[in-house]
């Protein structure tokens, strides 16, 4: 049984290795037969419609394999609480001291991520309001409970929408910094406790 397995992992992982190959043979093919403009202006702008169309689907199948994931979870009785965007995190929620020993209290975590990275819904719920100046939406999960997203440049959701988890919110700002705040019954709380992430990966 475990010799059938690793054989049909190895055959797998050859098959995916070699799909760049095979991508370039049919590109060769639909050359030949005419179907992609050999000018070079038009290949460019046909390579451009064809890297957007494929990291479209390429997206939407990794943000419904992360809905279906925190389906999953749910149904188990896993915390569905997912973290929104990858970065670095800078500081973590409470009490923080700054230079010359002025102590500040941090009511979220703050992230360093790349400008344009997508921001994604931790949890399900309704888009309470979106504020292009702040670069900030904040969504209700209920039960008074509500996730405020701050440091975005762009939004992909408006105020009264539905979302579910790992929906695309908007993108990092220009500045490269996220901020997230839990609330709960508008009081502020850890989002990297147990009932939510947990901890953070980069």
């Amino acid at each position: 049984m475990g010799t059938n397995k690793m054989g049909r992992g190895l055959i797998f992982w050859r098959l995916l290795r070699s799909l760049p190959l095979l991508a370039f043979f049919f590109l060769a093919i639909w050359v030949g037969a005419g179907r992609v403009p050999t000018d070079a202006s038009a290949l460019r702008l046909w390579a451009g419609r064809l890297y957007a169309v494929a990291g479209s689907r390429l997206a939407g199948m990794a943000g419904e394999f992360r809905r279906l994931k925190a389906v999953g979870m749910a149904a188990s009785g896993t915390s569905t609480f997912m973290q929104p965007v990858a970065g670095k995190l800078l500081s973590t929620f409470g009490w923080r001291s700054e230079a010359g020993g002025v102590a500040l209290f941090d009511q979220g975590i703050r992230v360093a991520a790349l400008p344009g990275a997508p921001v994604e819904s931790s949890t399900g719920g309704t888009v309470l309001s979106e504020n292009p100046r702040r670069g900030e939406i904040i969504v209700a999960g209920g039960k008074g409970s509500s996730t405020d997203y701050l440091g975005l440049g762009g939004f992909a959701v408006v105020t009264g929408a539905k979302v579910v988890p790992a929906e695309i919110l908007g993108w990092i700002g220009t500045a490269g910094r996220f901020e997230l705040k839990v609330l709960v019954d508008g009081r502020t709380v850890d989002p990297l406790g147990p009932t939510y992430l947990g901890k953070w990966g980069n």
